[in-house]
């Protein structure tokens, strides 16, 4: 190493090398001065450095590098005092990698699953991974399943009595097509709409629900009554002044669109939340 940078002292000074020589020289220096590092370091100190790296990981990089620096150190080391220690902090090492890269792809399946409306593989999917993370992350995959299975549709009152009516009676006679009649009956369908105040008979207290139209503006298309007995609007409706209401103010509101019987064919719209937009 001292010939090298004797070399690279004479190239510098006097201008006998070029940059590539110089480069070279550089280079081999630098490796030399590694190679020295490594043979100079202690077992000991090796054996703090790889610990350290394991204490510090947190993320996949960190915890593989900690699991190949142990390996480094158990083969220049077979007979070393902290040869066990090293292998249990090796194997720890690789859990932890192999458990996040695990979470990691699970998370991803779930995501494809989900798009794929495939409910129950996405939650054993997540109960896969149940005890290798946090309960709050555990909560919040099972949420997001929830929610995108129950998204609501977004629609129309148009639509909503339309489909009521085309399926009660479909033209010609088609029990598939029925068969969504009853589903309205007997389950209904999680919707999203967009209706719009009258000027009167908007606000019922009695039966609690409010009458929305379909169209923009005052009192245009077709109406229905949707309950806010079950939504935090309950006390706002029962005190408000209807009069302080203009006339085709637009309320967003999701809830459970179903029909009471299959025989009165009548539409119930039971809100979950109704928003002033």
């Amino acid at each position: 190493m001292r010939t090298i940078l004797i070399l690279l002292v004479i190239c510098i000074s006097f201008g006998a090398c070029n940059n590539g020589e110089i480069e070279r020289l550089r280079q081999e220096n630098a490796s030399l001065k590694a190679q020295v590092a490594e043979l100079s370091e202690t077992e000991q100190n090796r054996f703090n450095k790889a610990v350290d790296l394991f204490n510090t990981a947190n993320d996949l990089r960190s915890y593989r590098l900690a699991e190949k620096t142990f390996g480094s150190f158990i083969e220049k080391f077979p007979t070393s005092s902290y040869l066990e220690s090293a292998k249990q902090h090796k194997q720890q090492a690789k859990n932890k990698a192999d458990n996040i890269e695990k979470v990691a792809n699970t998370k991803a399946e779930i995501t494809s699953l989900i798009a794929q409306r495939k409910w129950g593989a996405a939650t054993s999917k997540a109960n896969s991974i149940k005890a290798l993370i946090e309960n709050d992350e555990y909560n919040s995959i099972l949420k997001q399943i929830k929610e995108e299975r129950y998204k609501p549709e977004k629609t129309t009152i148009d639509k909503l009595l339309s489909e009521i009516h085309d399926w009660r009676w479909p033209t010609p006679y088609d029990e598939r097509i029925y068969n969504k009649y009853l589903d309205l009956v007997t389950k209904g369908k999680r919707v999203e709409i967009i209706g719009y105040a009258p000027s009167y008979s908007f606000i019922d207290t009695t039966y609690k629900y409010i009458r929305l139209y379909s169209r923009p503006g005052c009192a245009k298309g077709k109406d229905m009554e949707i309950r806010y007995g079950k939504t935090n609007k309950a006390s706002y409706f029962f005190n408000i002044d209807p009069d302080t209401i203009p006339c085709g103010t637009a309320f967003k509101v999701v809830g459970n669109f179903s029909v009471i019987s299959e025989s009165s064919g009548d539409p119930w719209f039971e809100a979950e939340t109704i928003e002033r937009i």
